[in-house]
């Protein structure tokens, strides 16, 4: 093998491990999705995802958790309404005193639906 061969498969090989890498930790992530339809909005989904990214920023699941706004989720008389990209159910009457409780089941990988809701 010459040597522009060999510096030509080294920068591919670095190439796919960086790619292998990106996909590994795009599908570790959970995506937490908090409605922002107008029903929802009403019931305080803003304040809910700004104080939830303010948790996010100081804790471990930084880098593991993301949060997104998105439009109606179509539950909208149990609002604010949550989805977590992993569990694939709506999380409804989600209520922002319990956050910390939320961050720390999403941060040890996964939800339990009664610590969302305030009741």
């Amino acid at each position: 093998m010459t040597p522009g061969r060999t510096h030509q498969a080294r920068l591919q090989a670095r190439a796919d491990a960086v790619e292998a890498a990106t996909h590994a930790a795009h599908e570790a992530r959970t995506i937490v999705f908090a409605c922002h339809g107008p029903s929802c909005t009403e019931r305080g989904s803003p304040e809910f995802t700004r104080r939830f990214r303010e948790l996010l920023n100081d804790s471990s699941a930084r880098r593991t958790v993301r949060v997104c706004e998105t439009s109606c989720l179509d539950h909208c008389a149990t609002g604010p309404n949550l989805l977590v990209s992993h569990e694939g159910a709506i999380q409804a009457g989600v209520c922002v005193d319990k956050l910390e409780g939320l961050l720390a089941i999403l941060a040890a990988g996964g939800v339990k639906p009664e610590i969302l809701r305030g009741e």
